[in-house]
């Protein structure tokens, strides 16, 4: 990924590389477990992790933070994360991207009280964007900062693929994945630097109007407010 035209990035050149490499493959983790967590109940795969912590493993014992513990997940995964959030205080933050709200049991925004950050494709054809804005706009306005990034000519494409049926428009139609990609690591990166590793300065690279670039659009509400207008997909 290039960063020369993204001061965040730039910065963090490092963190880059990282996000730019691996931001997908966590994404697809999280389906992967999300489908252990359906199956199994909530909370269990982060008890096994958690546990091996405590067990001093060789390897998670010194990778992972108990207290900075996120959910991550795209479709099926995304609708882990809001039902994990909904019963685990362990969580800190969550990331779902084009989340399957419609699943039964249906997650309930109002028992999500943390801070997390939205994505959805305009042209998605499997999980509506007006479905996940439907999600966003029934939060409680006692809920933490919350962020919904619409990019406008994506499709269900935030694994790192365009696969048929993906999108309304054939692949080669759609936002082309590198600038797809380039989004997510500018607006996921500064997210956790902010809400996971607690760093105020990057707040500044959260601020919706910050965006000059017009394949997508940024919402932010702050706690003790409610959503402003929702904003529609861009053909």
């Amino acid at each position: 990924m290039a960063t020369g035209d993204d001061p965040l990035l730039d910065n963090e050149p490092e963190l880059a590389r990282t996000m730019a490499a691996s931001v997908q493959q966590r994404i697809a983790f999280g389906e992967r477990a999300g489908e252990k967590v359906h199956h199994i109940g909530s909370g269990a795969a982060l008890d096994g992790v958690l546990g091996l912590i405590s067990g001093q493993d060789d390897i998670l014992g010194y990778l992972v933070d108990a207290d900075r513990v996120v959910a991550a997940g795209s479709s099926f995964g995304g609708y882990t994360v809001l039902k994990l959030m909904e019963q685990d205080p362990r969580v800190l933050t969550g990331l779902p991207l084009v989340p399957a709200t419609a699943i039964p049991p249906r997650p309930d925004p109002c028992r999500i009280s943390k801070s997390m950050m939205f994505m959805s494709g305009g042209l998605d054809s499997m999980v509506s964007y007006v479905e996940t804005e439907n999600f966003y706009t029934r939060r409680p306005s006692t809920a933490a900062d919350h962020w919904y990034i619409l990019v406008h000519r994506a499709g269900h494409t935030f694994r790192n693929d365009c696969l048929p049926g993906f999108a309304t428009l054939p692949c080669s139609e759609v936002l082309p994945q590198a600038k797809t990609n380039a989004i997510m690591a500018h607006w996921i990166t500064a997210f956790f630097l902010r809400y996971v590793a607690g760093d105020q300065h990057y707040s500044e690279f959260l601020e919706p109007t910050s965006v000059t670039d017009t394949d997508y659009v940024v919402l932010k509400t702050i706690t003790g407010t409610t959503p402003g207008p929702m904003p529609a997909a861009v053909p």
